[in-house]
């Protein structure tokens, strides 16, 4: 069964699997263990009266906000895998698929904008 620990606010802290019966072992002091159901988060998800509840957008940072708006770094490096081929067609896709990942990556930047810091 998948299981969430959780302190009194609310906050998970931690997730993970174990047997009913280890339900309770699961938490420390000043924590709480719940059964959940399906794939949960602690940044997107809060415990409140033992059920799972999503966390207002505004809650989630910045910095995780645009981690998951980002393109897969993989595209990056396939990119320069195919400019480093002897075929000027798959190094053509590479520069394209490059120039694609750039862009992608300022529209996340220019959509999700870095908090000023004091």
């Amino acid at each position: 069964m998948n299981f969430a620990v959780h302190d009194a606010a609310g906050n998970i802290l931690r997730t993970g699997q174990c047997p009913e019966q280890d339900l309770a072992l699961q938490a420390g002091a000043g924590e709480t263990a719940v059964r959940v159901e399906g794939v949960i988060s602690d940044v997107a998800h809060k415990i409140i009266n033992g059920g799972v509840v999503k966390r207002p957008q505004a809650a989630v940072p910045v910095t995780v906000q645009r981690r998951q708006a980002y393109p897969q770094m993989t595209e990056y490096v396939d990119a320069q895998v195919k400019k480093s081929s002897s075929d000027p067609a798959v190094q053509a896709a590479g520069i394209a698929q490059e120039a694609k990942y750039f862009a992608d990556c300022l529209a996340v930047k220019s959509k999700i904008p870095k908090e000023e810091s004091l």
